[in-house]
């Protein structure tokens, strides 16, 4: 069963802001370097990969799978990764937990920002669409539109 997390919802200008701390410019030195951020990221990348493929489907485009990951070679140097997901089925708590427990493994993982675009293309699906964001254990939504649910579909468990 996913465990709890909190949703935080934030209006436009919130949401941005907060989104906006993803790009803030990186302090590197002797102790953290360029490259140590990159191999972070690597890491990151490969465990999300690794750990969201256990449950669902992933691909290049999002053709007809449940999610696809950003390219590693967009990676910003920025404290940012993103996604699509395509599915009802990774709608779901477990989806949100599996990318919050990668994040906690990272050693900066409460700088991490996760950014995920919401695009069901199955019928009915159980979101609209739109975005949120994961970090710092928390996940950041926008209001939601007029019966969208997120805490019915992202606290259910599949």
């Amino acid at each position: 069963m996913a465990s709890k997390f909190e949703i935080v919802v934030l209006d436009g200008d919130q949401f941005q802001k907060a989104y906006e701390l993803a790009w803030s410019e990186v302090s590197y030195d002797q102790g953290f370097t360029k490259e140590m951020h990159a191999a972070e990221f690597r890491q990151f990348d490969r465990s999300l990969r690794e750990e969201l493929g256990r449950f669902w489907k992933g691909d290049f485009c999002g053709q007809g799978e449940d999610f696809a990951l950003m390219d590693e070679g967009e990676w910003s140097g920025k404290w940012h990764h993103s996604c699509g997901i395509y599915s009802n089925r990774i709608c779901c708590g477990l989806y949100v937990t599996t990318i919050l427990d990668v994040l906690r493994a990272l050693p900066h993982g409460p700088l991490w920002t996760y950014h995920t675009a919401i695009e069901i293309w199955e019928e009915p699906p159980v979101l609209e669409g739109g975005e949120f964001f994961l970090r710092d254990g928390k996940m950041f939504i926008l209001p939601p539109l007029e019966g969208e649910d997120y805490e019915r579909v992202f606290h259910r468990t599949a």
